[in-house]
Protein backbone atom coordinates (compact mmCIF):
# COMPACT_ATOMS: atom_id res chain seq x y z
CA UNK A 1 0.00 0.00 0.00
CA UNK A 2 1.22 3.76 -1.21
CA UNK A 3 1.68 6.24 1.06
CA UNK A 4 -1.02 8.23 -0.48
CA UNK A 5 -3.55 5.16 -0.20
CA UNK A 6 -2.52 5.10 3.62
CA UNK A 7 -3.52 8.90 3.45
CA UNK A 8 -6.75 8.27 2.16
CA UNK A 9 -7.81 5.42 4.26
CA UNK A 10 -6.81 7.76 7.47
CA UNK A 11 -8.52 10.68 6.20
CA UNK A 12 -11.63 8.21 5.53
CA UNK A 13 -11.50 6.92 9.16
CA UNK A 14 -11.72 10.40 11.02
CA UNK A 15 -14.19 11.56 8.69
CA UNK A 16 -16.37 9.01 9.65
CA UNK A 17 -15.68 9.40 13.33
CA UNK A 18 -16.55 12.85 12.93
CA UNK A 19 -20.03 12.33 11.33
CA UNK A 20 -20.37 9.45 13.90
CA UNK A 21 -19.36 12.24 16.64
CA UNK A 22 -21.82 14.48 15.11
CA UNK A 23 -25.15 12.30 15.12
CA UNK A 24 -24.52 10.56 17.99
CA UNK A 25 -22.67 10.99 21.81
CA UNK A 26 -20.24 9.00 22.72
CA UNK A 27 -20.99 5.99 24.45
CA UNK A 28 -19.30 7.06 27.59
CA UNK A 29 -20.25 10.39 29.46
CA UNK A 30 -16.94 10.34 31.61
CA UNK A 31 -16.88 10.51 35.02
CA UNK A 32 -18.34 13.36 36.95
CA UNK A 33 -18.46 14.03 40.53
CA UNK A 34 -22.24 15.23 41.65
CA UNK A 35 -20.01 18.45 43.34
CA UNK A 36 -19.07 19.33 39.86
CA UNK A 37 -20.31 22.95 38.73
CA UNK A 38 -20.35 21.82 35.27
CA UNK A 39 -24.10 21.15 33.67
CA UNK A 40 -24.48 17.26 33.85
CA UNK A 41 -27.36 14.88 33.45
CA UNK A 42 -28.44 14.10 36.78
CA UNK A 43 -29.25 10.75 36.04
CA UNK A 44 -25.84 9.71 35.22
CA UNK A 45 -24.41 12.40 38.00
CA UNK A 46 -23.74 9.62 40.31
CA UNK A 47 -22.18 7.22 37.48
CA UNK A 48 -18.31 6.55 38.64
CA UNK A 49 -16.01 3.58 38.06
CA UNK A 50 -17.61 0.75 36.53
CA UNK A 51 -20.80 1.92 37.99
CA UNK A 52 -19.85 3.21 41.68
CA UNK A 53 -20.19 6.85 42.75
CA UNK A 54 -16.93 8.59 43.42
CA UNK A 55 -17.62 9.65 46.44
CA UNK A 56 -19.56 7.90 49.59
CA UNK A 57 -22.99 8.79 49.91
CA UNK A 58 -23.71 10.73 53.50
CA UNK A 59 -24.18 7.55 56.52
CA UNK A 60 -25.48 10.42 58.95
CA UNK A 61 -28.57 9.98 60.76
CA UNK A 62 -30.70 12.35 62.20
CA UNK A 63 -28.41 12.24 65.83
CA UNK A 64 -25.79 14.46 63.96
CA UNK A 65 -27.90 17.59 63.00
CA UNK A 66 -29.23 17.37 66.31
CA UNK A 67 -25.88 16.89 68.46
CA UNK A 68 -24.74 20.28 65.99
CA UNK A 69 -28.08 22.00 66.70
CA UNK A 70 -27.41 21.21 71.05
CA UNK A 71 -24.14 21.24 71.17
CA UNK A 72 -23.58 24.76 69.36
CA UNK A 73 -26.52 26.17 71.64
CA UNK A 74 -25.61 24.69 74.57
CA UNK A 75 -21.84 26.25 73.84
CA UNK A 76 -22.79 29.82 73.15
CA UNK A 77 -24.92 29.77 76.27
CA UNK A 78 -21.83 29.19 78.06
CA UNK A 79 -20.31 32.07 76.43
CA UNK A 80 -22.91 33.94 76.97
CA UNK A 81 -23.21 33.37 80.40
CA UNK A 82 -19.75 34.01 81.28
CA UNK A 83 -19.67 37.21 79.08
CA UNK A 84 -22.61 38.48 81.51
CA UNK A 85 -21.12 37.44 84.50
CA UNK A 86 -17.60 39.62 83.74
CA UNK A 87 -20.23 42.50 82.42
CA UNK A 88 -22.11 42.42 85.98
CA UNK A 89 -25.19 41.76 83.75
CA UNK A 90 -28.94 40.73 85.26
CA UNK A 91 -27.68 37.68 87.56
CA UNK A 92 -30.28 35.68 86.36
CA UNK A 93 -29.35 36.09 82.49
CA UNK A 94 -25.96 34.64 83.72
CA UNK A 95 -27.94 31.94 86.15
CA UNK A 96 -30.72 30.96 83.07
CA UNK A 97 -27.38 30.70 80.67
CA UNK A 98 -25.58 28.50 82.69
CA UNK A 99 -28.60 25.72 82.64
CA UNK A 100 -28.84 25.96 79.24
CA UNK A 101 -25.71 25.13 78.82
CA UNK A 102 -25.51 22.24 81.44
CA UNK A 103 -28.66 20.75 79.37
CA UNK A 104 -27.29 21.16 76.07
CA UNK A 105 -24.13 19.38 77.67
CA UNK A 106 -26.08 16.53 78.95
CA UNK A 107 -27.73 15.79 75.91
CA UNK A 108 -24.96 16.09 73.38
CA UNK A 109 -23.39 13.11 74.65
CA UNK A 110 -26.06 10.37 74.35
CA UNK A 111 -27.16 11.99 70.70
CA UNK A 112 -23.28 11.54 69.45
CA UNK A 113 -22.85 7.82 71.30
CA UNK A 114 -26.52 6.82 69.43
CA UNK A 115 -25.25 8.09 66.09
CA UNK A 116 -21.92 6.01 66.84
CA UNK A 117 -24.45 2.98 67.96
CA UNK A 118 -22.49 1.52 70.52
CA UNK A 119 -20.69 3.70 73.27
CA UNK A 120 -17.53 2.01 73.36
CA UNK A 121 -16.60 3.79 69.57
CA UNK A 122 -16.83 7.14 71.70
CA UNK A 123 -15.17 6.10 74.49
CA UNK A 124 -11.86 4.27 71.62
CA UNK A 125 -11.95 8.30 70.92
CA UNK A 126 -10.91 9.43 73.81
CA UNK A 127 -8.13 7.01 73.90
CA UNK A 128 -5.49 9.38 72.10
CA UNK A 129 -5.50 13.13 71.35
CA UNK A 130 -5.23 13.52 67.42
CA UNK A 131 -4.93 17.57 66.61
CA UNK A 132 -5.61 16.85 63.21
CA UNK A 133 -8.97 14.97 63.42
CA UNK A 134 -11.63 17.09 64.00
CA UNK A 135 -13.87 14.21 65.43
CA UNK A 136 -10.92 13.47 68.33
CA UNK A 137 -10.53 17.20 68.88
CA UNK A 138 -14.71 17.48 68.85
CA UNK A 139 -14.72 14.47 71.57
CA UNK A 140 -12.75 15.70 73.57
CA UNK A 141 -14.07 19.16 73.44
CA UNK A 142 -16.89 17.53 74.62
CA UNK A 143 -15.86 15.90 77.29
CA UNK A 144 -14.42 19.25 78.92
CA UNK A 145 -17.66 21.03 78.43
CA UNK A 146 -19.83 18.66 79.74
CA UNK A 147 -18.12 19.03 83.03
CA UNK A 148 -17.29 21.75 83.25
CA UNK A 149 -21.09 23.50 82.67
CA UNK A 150 -22.15 20.48 84.18
CA UNK A 151 -20.08 21.93 87.69
CA UNK A 152 -20.99 25.72 87.11
CA UNK A 153 -24.84 24.40 87.16
CA UNK A 154 -24.31 22.64 90.03
CA UNK A 155 -22.36 25.10 91.87
CA UNK A 156 -25.16 27.44 91.25
CA UNK A 157 -27.59 24.98 92.56
CA UNK A 158 -25.44 24.31 95.87
CA UNK A 159 -25.52 28.40 96.41
CA UNK A 160 -29.47 28.66 96.13
CA UNK A 161 -30.50 25.45 97.73
CA UNK A 162 -29.07 26.60 100.94
CA UNK A 163 -29.77 30.34 100.39
CA UNK A 164 -25.93 31.64 100.04
CA UNK A 165 -25.05 29.85 103.13
CA UNK A 166 -23.05 27.89 101.48
CA UNK A 167 -21.10 29.81 98.29
CA UNK A 168 -19.68 27.65 95.29
CA UNK A 169 -18.69 31.42 93.72
CA UNK A 170 -14.84 30.25 93.66
CA UNK A 171 -15.94 26.98 91.82
CA UNK A 172 -18.78 28.47 89.56
CA UNK A 173 -16.81 30.68 88.17
CA UNK A 174 -13.91 28.57 87.23
CA UNK A 175 -16.41 26.41 85.80
CA UNK A 176 -18.22 28.60 84.16
CA UNK A 177 -14.57 29.50 82.36
CA UNK A 178 -13.69 26.52 81.26
CA UNK A 179 -17.15 25.74 79.81
CA UNK A 180 -16.78 29.42 78.14
CA UNK A 181 -13.82 28.30 76.24
CA UNK A 182 -14.54 25.01 75.49
CA UNK A 183 -18.21 25.58 74.47
CA UNK A 184 -16.77 28.27 71.97
CA UNK A 185 -14.32 25.51 69.99
CA UNK A 186 -17.77 22.96 70.75
CA UNK A 187 -19.93 26.03 69.07
CA UNK A 188 -17.60 26.29 66.11
CA UNK A 189 -15.60 22.94 65.07
CA UNK A 190 -18.25 21.37 63.59
CA UNK A 191 -18.14 23.52 61.07
CA UNK A 192 -14.63 22.47 60.27
CA UNK A 193 -15.91 19.02 60.67
CA UNK A 194 -18.73 19.80 57.72
CA UNK A 195 -15.26 21.24 55.46
CA UNK A 196 -12.95 18.49 56.24
CA UNK A 197 -15.00 15.61 55.46
CA UNK A 198 -14.56 13.99 51.90
CA UNK A 199 -19.03 13.72 51.75
CA UNK A 200 -19.66 16.98 50.53
CA UNK A 201 -22.96 17.89 52.73
CA UNK A 202 -23.52 21.58 51.06
CA UNK A 203 -23.75 20.48 47.68
CA UNK A 204 -26.53 18.08 48.21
Amino acid sequence: MTDDSKGVDFERRLRDLREQAAVAPLPEEGLQPSSSPLPQDTSTASRGYYGQPLLKPPVWTWEVPAYFFVGGAAGAAAVIGAIARTTGSDPALVRDARWIAAAGAAASPPLLISDLGRPDRFLNMLRVFKIQSPMSVGAWTLVAFSNSAGAAAFADLVTRATRGRVRATLVGNAAEALSAATGLLLSTYTGVLLGATAIPVWSQ
